[in-house]
């Protein structure tokens, strides 16, 4: 039984299957990259702004970009309560999630309030979460 080798075991919650998720890898991003080979990385972002609809004009800002699940917990409520406070910063808002319906809403009346710097997308989509990975969009 697991409990009784509760010493013996360790576990990373949410933890990162890097072949799949690798960079170099990777075949849901626009180009592939590395430590040593940055080159793809603009690339990706490019793609990501284009995906999400947001202005080309903003290709120098850093993307602040959030995979969650929209339900009770500190960090969409965090996301959710500051959406209008970061959009004073110098970033863009890039959110894909679903879950209850409650946040799923307050994600929906956002965009217009803040238009071009930022984009919510309510469903889970595998190939868009794999372009949100922080590796890929933190530039």
């Amino acid at each position: 039984m697991v409990r009784d080798r509760a010493d013996r075991l360790v576990g990373i919650l949410n933890g990162v299957d890097y072949a799949l998720w690798s960079p170099e890898k990777d075949k849901f991003i626009a180009a592939k990259y590395s430590a040593k080979d940055l080159s793809g990385k603009q690339l990706c972002k490019q793609a990501l702004m284009e995906l999400f609809d947001l202005p080309t004009e903003y290709s120098a800002k850093p993307i602040n970009r959030h995979r969650v699940a929209f339900r009770r917990s500190k960090r969409i409520r965090l996301i959710a309560e500051r959406a209008h406070e970061l959009m004073h910063e110098d970033l863009l808002l890039v959110v894909l999630g679903t879950g209850d319906r409650k946040y799923e809403e307050l994600f929906r009346v956002l965009p217009p309030r803040i238009p071009d710097v930022s984009a919510f997308k309510i469903a889970y989509d595998n190939a868009v979460a794999h372009k949100l990975k922080p590796a890929q969009t933190c530039f």
